[in-house]
């Protein structure tokens, strides 16, 4: 690493001397400075990487300060934690079965890892939906029109499951 105000000297004799002389500008304990700012810099990356599969990041800095390469490497090949794993895939909009607590799709009617049928969702909970089981025809009629005439594309007919 060169830095302004300095260059470097070689004399090839039998190896390879190499000095590097200083104009005065730059001292020992500056470039000792310039080092440990920059491995501390570098070891950002591995940490943030390793946090973001589940790893603690304190730990990876350290590790990524003393041995950037090594690191770097190993906290890409690494594999998620399962807590990681699962706020992922919930972030995703992945659901838990009640019966094997494996993820599956919101869609799914049966699990695919136990087979099991799966309860339907509660159309309380479906956000933006109205329970229509306790209206009446011309009252769930009403609210279809009202629906239809806001331009809202889902407006169900009178017959619908559920109003928007």
């Amino acid at each position: 690493m060169l830095l302004a105000g300095s260059f470097l000297v070689c004399s090839e004799t039998t190896s390879v001397n190499c000095v590097l002389k200083s104009t005065g500008s730059v001292s020992a304990g500056e470039v000792v400075a310039i080092v440990l700012v920059t491995a501390a810099v570098l070891g950002l990356i591995p940490a943030f990487i390793a946090q973001h599969k589940g790893r603690l990041f304190g730990v990876w800095w350290l590790y990524g300060f003393a041995l950037f390469i090594v690191a770097f490497i190993h906290s890409l090949v690494i594999r998620p934690t399962e807590s990681a794993e699962r706020q992922h895939k919930a972030e995703a909009g992945l659901l838990t079965c009640p019966f094997c607590a494996e993820m599956i799709r919101p869609e799914a009617i049966v699990c695919r890892f136990c087979g099991r049928d799966l309860p339907a969702p509660d159309p309380l909970k479906v956000e933006g939906r109205v329970d229509v089981s306790s209206m009446s025809r011309a009252e769930i009629g009403a609210r279809a029109k009202a629906a239809a005439r806001r331009g809202d594309p889902g407006a169900p007919t009178p017959g619908g499951a559920g109003i928007k």
